[in-house]
């Protein structure tokens, strides 16, 4: 006959010092896998914004294939001098050539509601690249296309983008002439050719530039 022996010993389970182990591991896991997710919200958020403009560029040479090469008016253009010309500020002028999707008008990096002309759109026309009404500017005429820019991004309400001031250590968003810096205090920027830019405000030519090579290039396509 055997006899049954009864351990006295129980089990103490998880230990306190076990759970803060646990909750410090934790807590780092965290303090790394967050900032890497922001960074690549950040990073995908200046994608979208690149594939927005790119979009635009098309957009902008097929309707130069039906207007004879000229670029949009920077506003409105009276519809008597015909249809494939006319259509009120930049936007709508390319709207049947742009795809049927409204992340065309929207940055992701932005979350400030926009409220203006065209209320969601987070982009402005270069104001110099073309003229508004007759006559209109030629792509043919522009001397170098990876220079000049057309579009970029705009704070609220700025359809259009003018040269900035300068502005210096002074330098506040009214003093942009439009631009919104939104990606790393960079603004994206389309050009004629179809490439997107990142340029922070300094590598913006200002009006305190104007007449110089650089300024023309970048503004006029001169």
């Amino acid at each position: 006959m055997h006899a049954v022996v009864f351990s006295l010993k129980k089990d103490a389970g998880i230990t306190l010092v076990e759970i803060l182990v646990s909750v410090s591991i934790l807590a780092i896991l965290i303090a790394l896998v967050v900032p890497l997710s922001g960074k690549a919200r950040e990073m995908g958020a200046k994608a979208g914004c690149v594939a927005n403009l790119k979009k635009f560029g098309q957009a902008v040479h097929m309707r130069a294939a039906d207007t004879g090469d000229v670029l949009p008016a920077k506003e409105w253009v009276p519809q008597a001098e015909g249809p494939a010309l006319g259509g009120a500020l930049w936007r709508t002028q390319l709207t049947p050539y742009l795809p049927i999707d409204a992340k065309s008008e929207t940055c992701l990096a932005e979350t400030t509601p926009y409220k203006g002309y065209y209320n969601g759109v987070h982009y402005g026309w270069n104001v110099l690249s073309s003229g508004s009404n007759r006559p209109f500017k030629s792509i043919l005429a522009i001397k170098s296309l990876s220079q000049m820019f057309l579009i970029a991004d705009v704070k609220d309400a700025a359809w259009q983008i003018l040269p900035h001031d300068g502005g210096g250590a002074t330098i506040t968003p009214e003093k942009t002439g439009g631009f919104v810096f939104r990606h790393g205090n960079k603004a994206n920027l389309l050009f004629m050719d179809g490439h997107v830019e990142a340029r922070s405000i300094e590598e913006i030519p200002s009006a305190n530039q104007k007449d110089q090579p650089l300024y023309n290039a970048f503004w006029r396509g001169m």
